[in-house]
């Protein structure tokens, strides 16, 4: 992942660092480009795969809720289902990389010291070491790790989803 760190001044004049994937702004701009020359994407999620189905969906699956580019039914429990489904993903993947923050650190006493600049307040990492230093917690980390590493394959086909692969197999 390649990240370029630029520096804005925010409302009140204090210096605010922005970090930005050049990799999503360009797919950002392509997207953006699309949508300029075709119009918004209309978005339907099918029954069967509760995934997203539109003409151009590997861009649709790793851009909804970016902007404003697609037109989605709020309305239907299927969208419903699948943003919820998305944003469970999110909030697992963002609890994933704190604890893998967490973990680098050399011990937990220095681990609570240094609270991850993501979480808003100190109280906040408290709770979340808290949970990560829990017997229970320990335990179960420990099984999916090694369950994970007895998997016979791993998803490489970068922002393409199963799905998508399966589509073009037919």
């Amino acid at each position: 992942m390649h990240q370029s760190n630029n520096s804005n001044q925010n409302s009140i004049g204090e210096q605010e660092v922005v970090f930005v994937d050049s990799d999503i702004q360009k797919g950002l701009r392509a997207l953006e480009k699309y949508v300029q020359a075709n119009g918004l994407i209309p978005i339907k999620i099918e029954l069967k795969d509760r995934k997203p189905i539109c003409k151009d969906s590997s861009k649709s699956n790793s851009q909804i809720g970016k902007e404003n580019y697609f037109i989605l039914d709020l309305d239907d429990p299927l969208v419903q289902d699948y943003l919820d489904h998305e944003m469970s993903v999110l909030y697992r993947d963002f609890h994933c990389s704190l604890h893998k923050s967490y973990k680098k650190c050399d011990s937990p006493t220095e681990a609570r010291k240094h609270c991850d600049k993501r979480v808003a307040q100190d109280s906040d990492w408290a709770r979340l070491c808290d949970r990560w230093e829990r017997e229970g917690f320990k335990s179960r980390s420990e099984a999916n790790t090694k369950a994970r590493s007895k998997l016979p394959f791993t998803h490489r086909g970068g922002t393409v989803t199963f799905l998508r692969h399966k589509q073009k197999m037919v």
